[in-house]
Parts: structure tokens; sequence; C-alpha cells
């Protein structure tokens, strides 16, 4: 990276896009409430300037039909303009869509408005001593403002040309007359980043408040890395001073005038990123850790830890660790829940039924189904024991909300869920901190080891009844050892049952050994 301190909040699962947003309350056990986004989808913008070129069945179209619309379009609509876009439109004959797109650019247009600095830019390009007056006046009534290019196009090609009788002139003469003319008229200019010159006419003009130019090629070139990195196509400005984000209208008019530089695909995915963005600057925003759900959740409050339960794909989730939400334990505990359940599962069972033969043969006849679970859950045993001690080696603390947060370059001055300097947003608070003071992050046990996870359950515990629970398979008053569900809001099984329901549970879920 190149900032001067990056960041990344630890968490598993993050999901990279994001049509929907939902917000979440603090409260442990409520559903938080959805606040539903924008979705994803080809924008009108991308319709309009990329066509698909169809063939013009001049059969479909009144004969008329030219006449006709121009009567409901603005005045510097041309006839040519129309003609052109009617052999582009498809389906050929429809006036009322054509129509239709031509007023949506057109409204388009005129909400924009001239930058700060239009006069002084146009008398650049006109020649010396033109009146400012002049300039001023014709900016007032020309149509669409902000089209400085078409402004400055439309004014070169109405200068008075020179009055006097007429003259022979030989043809040598005349092309040189010619191309003094063109030169004056449509003058050129160096791209700033290719230093190569181009007429004003053929160069991309930024709508920011400099209207700086560029050739097309070397915008088109610029706009595609800034893509692929899912970084905001700014001004290319050299000087890195402006800091104005291109549009997709922009966009589009870029990869109309260059060839194969700037993709169709990348730039129908930009509004997408520009909202993903937009969304993680919101403080409290919360991405749902389901590999390709697109959806949020703003919660009130990032310390408190708050369920989460996504529209998109139902995933329940915690907004600290964005692991399955856990009932009544912290983020931490639950490692130690499952590193317990993982020896239940293995050995612990099978101590506590030594001398219940009738337990024993229950055992030995779902053994298979016993093993294949016992495999799965070594699995989530593993990753978590792995994932917390590279943490434990690289994790520091935010002062505030205690999420883990790893350094992957830069200096000691760190932001809770961002980079120092900006950029690589992610789920966090805010917090500045120095990374050098910050307490590291110890795990709730220093052994990992599985052996050291291992129940001790007394012989009294198995006469102990536990008063007010009842088993969820049997439905009886639950006797001896309680297996409970962390992340089910109220499951709980009795040592008969346990083997059976926890197989045919949720394979992600882990189990608490209460014996009190």
């Amino acid at each position: 990276m190149t900032t001067a301190s990056a960041a990344t909040l630890y968490q598993s699962g993050h999901a990279a896009n994001c049509p929907s947003v939902a917000t979440a309350a603090p409260q442990e056990a409520s559903y938080a409430s959805p606040i539903v986004g924008t979705p994803a989808s080809t924008s009108p913008a991308a319709a309009t300037v990329a066509p698909t070129p169809t063939a013009l069945v001049t059969s479909a179209w009144p004969a008329n039909a030219v006449t006709l619309l121009l009567e409901s379009l603005p005045p510097y609509i041309t006839a040519a303009d129309v003609t052109k876009a009617m052999a582009e439109y498809s389906p050929a004959g429809d006036m009322d869509g054509l129509l239709s797109r031509f007023l949506i650019q057109a409204e388009k247009l005129q909400s924009k408005t001239w930058p700060p600095n239009v006069v002084d830019l146009m008398l650049e390009s006109l020649p010396q001593k033109f009146p400012r007056a002049e300039v001023e006046k014709f900016l007032a009534e020309y149509q669409p403002a902000g089209d400085v290019d078409g402004a400055l196009c439309h004014l070169l090609s109405t200068l008075e040309k020179p009055k006097g009788p007429a003259t022979e002139v030989d043809p040598e003469t005349m092309k040189l007359i010619i191309e003094c003319t063109n030169e004056e008229m449509d003058p050129e200019k160096d791209c700033p980043v290719c230093l190569t010159p181009f007429p004003i006419s053929k160069m991309f003009t930024v709508n920011c408040a400099s209207s700086h130019r560029f050739c097309f090629d070397c915008v088109a070139a610029y706009a595609e890395i800034r893509l692929k990195e899912n970084a905001p196509v700014t001004c290319p400005d050299p000087s890195q001073k402006c800091t104005y984000v291109l549009t997709e209208e922009e966009l589009w008019q870029v990869s109309n005038n260059t060839t194969g530089a700037l993709t169709a695909d990348r730039i129908l995915k930009y509004d997408d990123q520009l909202l993903e963005r937009a969304i993680k600057t919101m403080k409290g925003a919360i991405a749902c850790p389901t590999p390709n759900c697109r959806n949020w959740f703003i919660v009130s409050n990032m310390v408190e830890k708050i369920r989460c339960v996504c529209q998109g794909c139902s995933t329940c989730y915690c907004s600290l660790c964005k692991k399955p939400y856990h009932f009544g334990c912290t983020c931490v505990e639950v490692v130690t829940y499952t590193r317990q359940w993982m020896e239940w599962c293995e050995a612990g069972r099978g101590r506590y039924h030594r001398d219940k033969s009738s337990a024993l043969e229950k055992l030995h006849e779902q053994q298979d189904a016993i093993d294949k679970r016992n495999a799965e859950i070594r699995h989530l045993f593993e990753t978590m024991n792995a994932d917390e001690q590279y943490k434990a080696e690289h994790g520091r603390l935010c002062p505030k909300c205690h999420r883990v947060i790893i350094r992957e370059s830069g200096c000691d001055s760190m932001v809770c869920g961002r980079d120092y300097h900006g950029g690589n947003v992610q789920d966090g608070c805010g917090t500045a901190f120095n990374w050098g003071t910050a307490e590291r992050y110890v795990p709730q046990s220093s052994a990992l080891k599985l052996e050291n996870a291992k129940i001790d359950i007394p012989d009294i515990a198995r006469d102990k009844e536990h008063v007010g629970y009842r088993c969820d398979a049997c439905n009886q008053p639950i006797k001896g050892v309680r297996i409970s569900c962390l992340h089910c809001p109220s499951i709980d099984f009795c040592e008969n049952c346990e083997v059976k329901a926890t197989l045919g549970h949720n394979s992600a879920h882990v189990f608490r050994i209460e014996t009190a």
C-alpha cells in the first residue's frame, strides 16, 4: 500500500458489493430494522450514451419524423442530430421512445452550470482582443449550459468573415489560408499528461471547477486503472490537487471517443462502486459477511454487540466479530466454547457415558454420522484456532471499540476502520490511536491446544435437574448435562437426545456444555 499507514480491520467473509443498506438497533435479541437501498442497475445514461447500433429501417419511421421530433425538441438539437439518432435507435419507428431519450439528455445537460472561469477559458482560444462582453452575452443565451467545447466551437464558427471585394487567389495561397483559418478556429493545446498537442475539439474537458483538458486516450487509460483498483476516477490533473470525481456520463463520453482502453463492463459497475464507497463512509456501516452478498447494516453503536439479520441471504451475524451471532457470551468467549464443544464431541461424551450401556449403544449406532460431524467441528475449530493465533501475533485492539486491527504497512498512526490518510474504508469506530502503545490482542485462553478444553463433570451433576429448562427434542425436564446452542435464542437438549438432535442441527453452530 502507498498510504503512510494502511490498516485492515480483521474480519472474514467481507463482501465487496452493496446495493442495499439496513439499520440495526442496539438490542441483543431483537432483529435489526432494514432500510433497503437502491439496487444496482444499468443507468439511463449508459443506455443513452452507448446505444446498440441498429440499422435504420426507413419504412418504420414516418416520412415527416424529423420535422415532428424537431418541433418538440430544444432549438440546439439539429436535423442532423435527429437523423443520426434515428439510424441508431431501436426499435425503428418508436417516436415516443426516441423523443424521451432526447428529452432526458436535454434535461441532464440543462442541469449543468458554467465553470466559474469559463469566460477566461474561452478567451484563451479566441482571436486576440475579442470582446469579453460578447462572450458573456453569448454564454448567457447558449444552450445547453456547461458545454464548454460546444459553445466554443459554435462561437468560432459564427465569427464574422472579413469584408471586401472578391479577389482571385491562387490554389497554394488558398490552401495556406484554409490551414491558418482552421488553426485559429480550433487551436491546439498540450495534454498535461502525455504533453502531446491536440486540437481543443479533440480533447476531453473535465466538468470540474477548473475545466481541465486532456486527450481522450490519457483519460481512458487513467480511468481504466482506477476502476481496476476499485478507486474513484478523479480528475487526472498531474498536480493531484483537483479532487473532482468523474460521473458515469463522462466515462461513457471518453469510451465513445477511444477504442478498447475503457470497457463498457467496467463503466456499468462504476455506479455500484460509487454507492459502495458512499455507504462505507457512513458511520456504523457493516457489510454482510456472506460472500457475494451485497447488503449492509447501519448500527447505532459500534461498541455494543448487535444482532444483524441480513434481508438478502438471511444470515444472522454479530456486529463486532462478523461471525454467526452468539447469545449470552462475548466474541472472545465463543473461542473457548468452540474448543470445549470439540473436545466433548471427540472424547468428553464417551467419558461421560462410560457407565451407561444404553447410551453407549446409541452412540455406536450413530458412529458414522458422529464421525462426519466431528470432522466438520474439527475443521471449524482448526480454522478458528489459526485465526486466533494470527490475531495474537499481528493484532492490536482499538482503544474504544476493541476491534482487532492488523497493520499492513506504514507508520504507527492508526484510525480504526480505515487508513490513517484516508481510503481502504472498513467497519470501525473511527478512533485514532498509536500502534506502538495499543494493547495487544490476547486470546481468552493462552493455551490453544484441544486437550486444555477438557470439561470435568462431577458425578453429582449427573442427577442435577435444570430448573425451568425442557429439552427441545423430547420436551422433558432436563436432568444431568444440558447442551445449549450459542447461536439460537433458546435451544436446549438433554443428554439423552443431544447426539441425534445436534446432528440434525446447523453444523456451523457451537453448543455449550452446562452442568449447573
